[in-house]
């Protein structure tokens, strides 16, 4: 939920947002890109 200025952009033109709190998972050397799956 870091970055407000983008979430409002988007929900501007109509986008649905779901923010999700990722601080303790990045203080364990993770990140978002390895929370997302390919889909083929």
């Amino acid at each position: 939920t870091g970055c407000p200025e983008t979430m409002a952009w988007l929900h501007k033109r109509g986008y649905t947002t779901h923010p999700v709190e990722l601080d303790e998972f990045l203080k364990a050397g993770g990140s978002a890109k390895c929370l997302t799956l390919a889909l083929d």
